[in-house]
């Protein structure tokens, strides 16, 4: 619970870079308490990984590349809430798929662009379902720096 409360709280910083079109590294920080970082990185192979996340502990995970179309279809977007930017990254989206090593939870992400109160962001839509059968579905939108290296 505190936890929760704390994370409810902080502000998250997101640091994203791309090595190439398959990889893509997400430095996130936090700027409350004693929280810890994490470094994801993604192989868009559709390939399963584990991981040892600071806060989640060991977690697999796999991600690819889908199309709008594809994504809006998922489970993860809840109907009506299919505001994609069509012709991003030649309309693609980001789909990745997490699960706690227990079996405590699982987690679906769809993550792309979009117009929120016309501005372009970076939004992911979130479903997670624990093994007890209770379900999330949460929409993040982040302010967006873009900074081009």
């Amino acid at each position: 619970m505190l936890a929760q409360k704390a994370a409810e709280a902080a502000s998250i910083h997101l640091t994203i870079t791309q090595s190439s079109n398959n990889k893509i590294k997400i430095v996130q920080s936090v700027t409350v308490g004693k929280m810890p970082g994490t470094t994801e990185e993604y192989d868009l192979d559709w390939q399963w990984r584990n991981n040892e996340d600071g806060f989640f502990g060991s977690i697999e995970g796999r991600s690819r590349w889908v199309n709008v179309g594809e994504g809006c279809a998922s489970a993860i977007v809840a109907p009506g809430d299919e505001q994609w930017i069509e012709g991003d990254s030649e309309g693609k989206l980001i789909q990745a798929l997490g699960r706690k090593v227990d079996d405590n939870w699982e987690a679906a992400h769809l993550w792309g662009f979009e117009i929120v109160d016309g501005e372009r962001r970076h939004t992911r839509r979130v479903y997670v379902k624990n093994n007890k059968g209770e379900e999330l579905r949460v929409k993040m939108v982040y302010d967006y720096k873009g900074e081009a290296t």
